[in-house]
């Protein structure tokens, strides 16, 4: 069986140093525009994001810039949704990177925050697109959705990968399927259906991507059967009251990464992961947080908190 670990282990390093420059590039901005000596960063951490390297090396590097820009940086790592979502309403965080869509409603339909900024991975020049797809192994033959009724299929433990299942499905995920088997990381859910433990897997899809990228032939054994429409790549986010002048020079910034000399250290990584930094409007996620919406309306999610209880038993 082949094991993803090594994609994993690639994109994390790499997301990593990523995160290091922009935050790097984002307080010597401040510091230079003396907008603010004090920020507040959040970070939401998910199950299959919370690896200790990934925290030391982001800490380290900006402890660092904030000794070398003289300015102050509060850097928080959250592991529990309600505490970080505590912590957004008390007006404790500048700007938020979450590892989860799910908290994208509040963050931006109930507490005012704004999208300025995707981190994209083998993305479409120009497009921050990054669909949940619905692969199947190819060896079914597949040719439509419901092809797959009474199957198995591996996806993730949040409520994005039902909801938006649901969506498309027109019915329970649950009822459609004969099992579902939740998984930490997009790339296990590809494990399962090459290792013949599940028939197709709902995740995004950036992790085929990947794997076309780095195992070509194990690529060709699945198929894309269906994609959700208007779904985006995880924005960077501020609060409303950080100022807007200064937002739009980081944007600028990292939207000609490819081109600037700061980042000349990480152009052959970005090349080869199709790595870019594109800006982004909040606009572009209504048609997702819409979706949310009805799955609120419509007892989706109580559905979804039934199914996880079942399956967590």
């Amino acid at each position: 069986m082949y094991i993803l670990s090594n994609v994993r282990e690639r994109r994390l390093a790499m997301k990593t140093k990523i995160l290091i420059l922009l935050f790097s590039v984002l307080f010597s901005s401040a510091a230079a525009a003396q907008q603010k000596n004090s920020y507040s960063i959040g970070f939401l951490m998910t199950a299959g994001y919370s690896d200790p390297n990934f925290k030391k090396i982001i800490t380290d590097a900006l402890n660092s810039v904030s000794k070398e820009g003289n300015v102050k940086i509060d850097l928080r790592w959250f592991t529990e949704e309600n505490e970080f979502m505590a912590a957004v309403k008390n007006g404790e965080l500048d700007i938020v990177y979450p590892f989860k869509n799910d908290v994208l409603p509040s963050l931006i339909g109930d507490l005012g925050y704004n999208a300025f900024m995707a981190l994209t991975i083998f993305a479409k020049k120009g497009d921050p697109q990054n669909p949940l797809c619905l692969f199947a192994a190819r060896d079914l033959k597949v040719t439509k959705t419901d092809d797959l009724r009474g199957r198995r299929l591996a996806s993730y433990y949040t409520a994005e990968g039902y909801v938006f299942m649901r969506k498309m499905l027109g019915s329970k995920p649950e009822a459609f399927f004969s099992e579902i088997i939740p998984n930490k990381k997009g790339q296990e859910a590809l494990d399962q259906v090459l290792a013949g433990r599940a028939d197709a897997a709902f995740v995004l899809r950036s992790n085929i991507l990947a794997l076309q990228k780095i195992k070509t032939t194990e690529a060709k054994k699945i198929d894309t059967i269906a994609c959700a429409k208007d779904f985006y790549d995880l924005p960077f986010l501020y609060r409303k009251d950080v100022p807007v002048d200064l937002v739009k020079r980081i944007s600028d910034l990292l939207e000609n990464a490819d081109r600037n000399e700061i980042f000349k250290p990480f152009w052959p990584m970005m090349k080869n992961f199709g790595l870019r930094f594109l800006p982004i409007s909040t606009d572009k996620y209504k048609p997702m947080l819409a979706v949310y919406a009805e799955a609120k309306e419509k007892g989706w999610l109580d559905d979804y908190r039934k199914w996880l209880a079942s399956v967590e038993k």
